[in-house]
């Protein structure tokens, strides 16, 4: 039974002949349309995936937490809770930062810097949560369904 397959091959080349081909083997992985994708950008894009998966998780279990009574009703609900959260929260604080890191805040915090507590200082904080809670409030209400 051996003897049949070692004695000679079965199939014969092709006419045209045998032509090798050189295939690089490199990190670049051709995607049609797309270019070219690199293996540390797909890395990367994964990277970025997963952090912003457990952010997400992370953030959304809060924000549930948070508004402990009130949940989602839909799949869509649950879905926006998850997928906005992370960029609601990165807005949030960059808006706080840039509330602190203005010229009046930096003005009151040079005039009070030898202080360690200041009146001044007390009241544009005070103000100036007043302020950010009245557009919490006023964005609340115009999203809010009549009722």
């Amino acid at each position: 039974m051996n003897s049949a397959l070692t004695a000679g091959p079965i199939c014969k080349p092709f006419s045209g002949g045998i032509s090798v081909q050189n295939i690089p083997h490199g990190p670049v992985y051709p995607a049609g349309f797309a270019g070219y994708i690199t293996l540390a950008r797909m890395k990367s894009v994964l990277r970025f995936v997963g952090i912003y998966c457990v952010l997400s998780a992370a953030l959304g279990a809060v924000a549930l937490v948070s508004s402990f009574p009130a949940r989602p009703s839909s799949w869509l609900g649950w879905l926006g809770l998850f997928v906005l959260v992370v960029p609601i929260t990165l807005v949030g604080e960059v808006v706080a930062e840039s509330l602190h890191r203005n010229r009046i805040a930096r003005a009151i915090e040079r005039r009070t810097q030898s202080k360690r507590f200041s009146w001044l200082r007390l009241g544009y904080l005070l103000s100036l949560g007043l302020v950010v809670a009245a557009a919490v409030v006023s964005i609340n209400l115009a999203f809010s369904p009549a009722g």
